[in-house]
């Protein structure tokens, strides 16, 4: 798989996951968006994505969406309230720096995507419903940044499709996120081991965009292998908002990001060995020969004149063939370890 550099930060296999906290359209104010990158700072992620939109370029007046939980909504009316201001972009992007942390966002349109650009974003995050989009993909794609694609409401042949088109424009900065766009989706819905499908079909880095609400999911997700995981993060689901009502909240949002940093430590490696730390373990709890009653020698070595106890300071069990059948070479006490010095092996 290949691995795409994001800002200074190294994506792929092997490297730390990168934790996106989506605060899209959830703050009203600069100073909301400023507290809410600091609790993702003090969390434990890595970048902040904002959603840039001009609402006449993204939804119809009067168009309706159904949402989970709160009926149907008018799309052209939330986009209308959070819609781009670049000054107030621009203050985040710098703050979001300020911070150590990776700012970017998910453009709606050229126009968007311009904007971004002049604000030296370093990658770009496309919606699942630019899956076919394809002029805008492309678009973005030769700007020759980075992008990071979400595959909610699409087929494995959109996606094909998607990919290829960036590729055509030179662009091979490509990461795959597995979404499901429901809002909030069930954890059943997640089907996680889709991220080893586009490992294997596209060998690119892949991820998990999560539009569940609970902090569950996405840790099953750094088991599986994500590379990064995107969270959308709010300051309270009682605050105005896109989609507050099922994002996380910061106490929440920082459980999330200690859960996934743990799953992937517990990952490890594929390689199977005794760790430095098990080496004092194995002495105690594997198991030796012990004679089992007082042994003469000369004795024949038998499993009614030994026993295989704790600890691990005799000979080894695995030996039994050579053990069991030997003479022994000296008296050997009840209780003591037998070893190799204490037996003739049998001919």
């Amino acid at each position: 798989m290949k691995w795409v550099k994001i800002g200074p930060r190294l994506i792929g296999p092997g490297e730390p996951i990168f934790i996106i906290a989506e605060i899209g359209g959830n703050y009203e104010t600069i100073e909301q968006a400023k507290r809410m990158v600091d609790y993702a700072k003090e969390s434990g992620a890595d970048a902040i994505k904002l959603q840039t939109y001009i609402a006449d370029k993204i939804a119809q007046p009067g168009s309706r969406f159904e949402v989970k939980g709160l009926g149907e909504i008018s799309q052209y009316e939330i986009v209308k309230k959070f819609e781009v201001d670049v000054e107030s972009h621009r203050q985040i992007f710098n703050y979001v720096r300020s911070k150590g942390l990776i700012p970017f966002s998910t453009p709606s349109c050229r126009e968007t995507a311009d904007i971004l650009e002049t604000l030296g974003t370093d990658c770009y995050k496309t919606g699942a419903d630019e899956i076919t989009n394809i002029p805008l993909l492309k678009y973005i794609a030769r700007k020759g940044k980075p992008i990071l694609m979400s595959t909610g409401i699409s087929t494995m042949t959109e996606i094909s499709m998607a990919i290829e088109a960036i590729r055509e424009e030179g662009n091979e900065k490509i990461l795959l996120f597995q979404t499901t766009s429901i809002y909030p989706n069930d954890p059943q819905d997640a089907n996680l081991r889709v991220l080893e499908t586009f490992r294997r079909a596209f060998n690119v880095p892949v991820g998990f965009s999560d539009h569940t609400a609970d902090i569950f999911t996405p840790v099953a997700a750094a088991a599986r292998g994500a590379c990064m995981i995107e969270k959308h993060f709010c300051l309270s689901r009682t605050d105005p908002g896109t989609d507050t009502f099922f994002a996380l909240e910061p106490g929440e949002f920082k459980e999330m990001c200690r859960g996934i940093r743990i799953a992937q430590a517990a990952l490890g490696t594929s390689q199977k060995y005794i760790l430095d730390g098990e080496k004092k373990t194995a002495k105690g709890f594997r198991k030796s020969f012990i004679a089992w009653r007082d042994i003469k020698k000369d004795e024949i070595l038998t499993e009614e004149n030994t026993i295989v106890k704790r600890p691990g300071e005799g000979i080894w069990p695995v030996h039994y063939p050579a053990v069991l059948g030997a003479r022994a070479n000296k008296d050997i006490k009840k209780d003591d370890f037998i070893r190799w010095e204490d037996i003739t092996k049998r001919s």
